[in-house]
């Protein structure tokens, strides 16, 4: 090994008569000090090929640590960045901060990373660390068949007698199964009326359908008509003339003079009415509670004094065939 030598340049513009000199930097690539000759193919570093560079001295009592790490430049290997030196930490950065000549090695920043054969997102254990991961594995552990790619934790749990979801459950055992929804339908009508029920198979009289609001009766369900009982058959929340879906509501008419036949020209669809709506029509004088379908036509007699009007005897006129009222000379 040759003994170290320094190069010197001078630089103008320093304290008159001080030269600066600059050395060569052993383990950065570059030649430092402009003599073409760069890290261990410079003299000046001292060292062989394979080595490190030794301490370098300016004197026989002052060591050159530029960065102010603790480490002088044979034993530093970037005397220009104080994160590296030969106690530094090996991180994952592509970096040889240790000043080893290795990188990345033992770094205290890896990763664990787990095999994953089938390529589904998911590995297994044991784990490697590790900066990079190597071919066919991955960060996220869980998998529980890694020969099965429609296996892994992000799986929905289906009918299939296989843990999809890897959460150590069988399709009815897992709460979260995606299964058919049955309803519990005792009356037989098709609708069931209970809470549902998720599960592969169906249960003793199990329907798909629920909605039933009396599962007691079978003509009360979601598919029935309404109709005018006093009951929500249709299962809807609404009950006879409360349901625009009522079937048989009754035609009922306006009847203001309360003579019980209304006009047609009012009408009112309803399971039942109060005043003043009737089930007859046809009246045709809705104010007049003497003229109505039920009246009599109106009959006259002569009076005994010639002077005398004659004047109606029975009942109000029919509206079919309505007759005047005569003067009698």
């Amino acid at each position: 090994m040759r003994p170290t030598n320094l190069a010197f340049l001078l630089v103008v513009g320093c304290a008159p008569g001080v030269p600066t000199r600059l050395l060569e930097d052993c383990h950065d690539g570059i030649d430092n000090d402009a003599d073409d000759l760069a890290d261990c193919n410079d003299p000046d570093c001292g060292c062989d090929v394979e080595g490190p560079a030794p301490s370098m001295t300016l004197s026989s009592t002052t060591e050159m640590d530029a960065d102010g790490d603790g480490y002088n430049r044979g034993a530093d290997c970037h005397d220009g960045d104080p994160t590296i030196h030969p106690s530094a930490e090996e991180r994952c950065d592509g970096v040889d901060q240790d000043c080893d000549g290795a990188v990345d090695e033992d770094a205290v920043d890896t990763t664990a990373w787990y095999q994953d054969e089938d390529s589904d997102g998911y590995g297994v254990e044991p784990a490697v660390w590790a900066c990079q991961p190597p071919a066919g594995w991955g960060a996220t552990v869980g998998d529980c068949d890694d020969a099965a790619p429609d296996v892994h934790p992000a799986r929905e749990e289906i009918c299939n007698q296989i843990d999809d979801d890897c959460d150590g459950l069988v399709d009815d055992e897992d709460d979260s199964l995606v299964a058919m929804v049955w309803y519990l339908d005792v009356d037989r009508d098709g609708f069931g009326a209970s809470d549902p029920t998720v599960a592969c198979d169906r249960p003793p009289r199990g329907e798909p359908v629920g909605g039933d609001c009396d599962d007691a009766d079978p003509l009360v369900h979601p598919d029935s008509a309404e109709i005018c009982n006093d009951v929500d058959d249709d299962c809807d929340g609404w009950v006879d003339d409360d349901d625009v879906d009522v079937v048989d509501a009754l035609l009922w008419y306006e009847d203001l003079d309360g003579d019980g036949a209304g006009v047609t020209s009012v009408v009112l669809s309803a399971c039942a009415a109060d005043a003043p709506w009737v089930r007859v029509a046809g009246d045709c004088d809705d104010g007049d509670g003497a003229v109505s379908p039920y009246a009599d036509e109106v009959s006259t007699r002569r009076l005994a004094t010639p002077s005398s009007m004659a004047s109606p005897i029975g009942v109000a006129p029919r509206c079919t065939s309505r007759s005047t009222t005569a003067w009698q000379g």
